[in-house]
């Protein structure tokens, strides 16, 4: 605990001297000190009587704190002054929703008008606070923004409601900037801690992609227009940015369908207007990867934004959904064979990786998306088998001259590394990239986290049977109290987790979850 000293006008007596003697030099109050009760302590005090002296000497106190937020001045004389902006919000009534209007909002519309170069001391030193207190003030407006959505609608007149929304959003914002500074690696916090659910749960995310967009090509906006989250997509958690990419696809696929039309011919249109509206594939299941590229390769760009429609020469069905995913089943399986010789599979991480010097021209990939130096007895370059013929790469001018020693050993990794995952697949990596980007690209993309976007390409294994059930839609006479309904939930609950997923990868052609969960969307 350190020492507590005493000093000062001792009118009263010296705290912990028990003398009524001036002292103009610190005195050591003899201990032993205890650590203070916390918070814990006050909540205590406050289930007190209301006019006990503990409870009423802790209303003081916030009264106290309330009048110094209210009176915080943007123009500070010295950087010392900056000091109260850091402490005050540990005090406890910051986490309080009633408070909201006495101190959450008020001392953040404080420090969001500091001058610039007070704001930038504020910035510095909330980049130096231990992580508990960045995160209680990350939590502190996330609670008001959360309080905020449940209490109005995010395009409230009312004027205090909008004030607080707005602060909040820009002092999250601001402690946003200041933890990823310096990239993901000098983060206090994780990307995760700034997330907030309840803004997929209570906004219509589609709504206020559009109106973000329609602000964003007029010259002004007005400055009562509705307040876009889109503006702050460090909130957006991973199910809502799926909704926004829903919309964003949506927005893009509706805009190649009107390009695609006014550049048909009208009887076309007139005729058969699915040969517009849709991008047509007819395929061999035999040669199923062939009659993709070579059929891709004849449309234009814009025309992969279109609706896909796959027909199977030969077969009658008409591809109302099941189809297609039957189709990229199939192609996907040939794609990822081995023995195609596009992907490596690695069986250890159940992952794969383009394959180096690939046979496939770069159009397919882009259409699909001790003594240390005897110890080691390796030196700087790579073996690699390409289809039956070794061939040493080196991995640096002569590499294949320089052993790999203990002193070296850091610049060999990092050259290997640098080699396997960039130089070696290079033209392959980019042909995927141009050519999943020409599909699915836009700026939503760009807001997702690997790990986030890799459970949106391959799902995940969050099962919930009961959810699964409970968002089950049916058809025709049957309803969920239906006895042939009854029975058939009746058995399924009864199977192995192995039958549950058969049956999932049966009905959805995947037995993985999407990253939306088991809900009807």
């Amino acid at each position: 605990m350190g020492h507590v000293y005493s000093f000062g006008q001792g009118l009263s007596g010296q705290l912990g001297i028990k003398t009524p003697h001036d002292c103009n030099l610190p005195q050591v109050v003899a201990g032993p000190w205890l650590s203070p009760g916390g918070e814990s302590r006050l909540d205590y005090v406050q289930e007190g009587e209301e006019d006990s002296p503990p409870r009423m000497y802790v209303c003081k106190i916030s009264a106290s704190i309330q009048s110094v937020i209210s009176k915080l001045p943007a123009n500070l004389l010295t950087t010392d002054s900056l000091r109260c902006y850091v402490i005050l919000p540990l005090y406890k009534d910051f986490m309080d929703a009633k408070c909201i209007t006495t101190f959450q909002l008020p001392f953040a519309q404080a420090v969001l008008k500091l001058s610039k170069e007070m704001s930038e001391h504020y910035r510095s030193w909330l980049a130096t606070l231990p992580r508990d207190s960045m995160q209680r003030l990350v939590s502190i407006y996330k609670n008001v923004v959360v309080q905020m959505l449940k209490n109005t609608a995010h395009n409230s007149n009312s004027e205090i409601d909008r004030s607080m929304l707005v602060s909040s959003l820009r002092i999250l914002t601001l402690v946003h900037s200041v933890n990823f500074k310096g990239g993901r690696k000098g983060a206090r916090l994780d990307y995760e801690e700034f997330y907030i659910p309840e803004i997929a749960e209570r906004i219509d995310i589609r709504n206020d992609y559009l109106n973000w967009l329609n602000n964003k090509m007029r010259p002004c906006v007005a400055k009562d227009s509705p307040i876009s989250f889109c503006e702050y997509p460090f909130l957006f958690d991973a199910q809502a940015k799926t909704l926004l990419l829903r919309s964003d696809a949506t927005r893009q696929m509706q805009g190649a369908i009107r390009e695609a039309v006014l550049n048909s011919n009208p009887m076309l249109w007139l005729f058969d207007p699915s040969q517009v509206q849709f991008l047509n594939v007819h395929i061999r299941r035999t040669h199923i990867v062939e009659d993709t590229i070579s059929q891709l390769l004849h449309h234009e760009v814009t025309d992969y934004k279109r609706p896909l429609k796959v027909h199977f020469i030969g077969e009658e069905a008409e591809d109302a959904g099941g189809v297609r995913k039957e189709f990229f089943l199939l192609l996907l399986r040939d794609i990822l064979n081995p023995n195609y010789g596009m992907f490596d599979e690695y069986s250890q991480t159940n992952t794969i990786w383009f394959k180096e010097g690939a046979l496939e021209t770069a159009s397919t990939f882009e259409l699909i998306g001790g003594d240390e130096e005897i110890v080691y007895a390796l030196n700087f370059a790579v073996t690699q088998d390409f289809y039956g013929q070794t061939k040493s790469i080196p991995l640096k001018a002569g590499g294949e001259e320089i052993a790999v020693t203990a002193v070296n050993k850091q610049e060999y990794v990092d050259l290997l590394v640098d080699y396997m995952l960039n130089t070696s697949i290079e033209n392959q990596y980019r042909a995927f990239h141009d050519g999943f980007y020409r599909v699915c690209g836009g700026i939503v993309l760009k807001l997702f986290q690997p790990v986030e976007l890799m459970d949106l390409v391959s799902g995940n294994e969050n099962y919930s049977w009961t959810e699964f059930e409970k968002n089950t839609e049916y058809k025709g006479e049957y309803h969920p109290g239906h006895p042939v309904i009854a029975t058939f939930w009746e058995v399924f609950h009864e199977l192995s987790l192995d039958q549950k997923k058969q049956f999932l990868k049966f009905l959805t052609g995947t037995d993985r979850v999407p990253i939306l969960g088991m809900k009807v969307r």
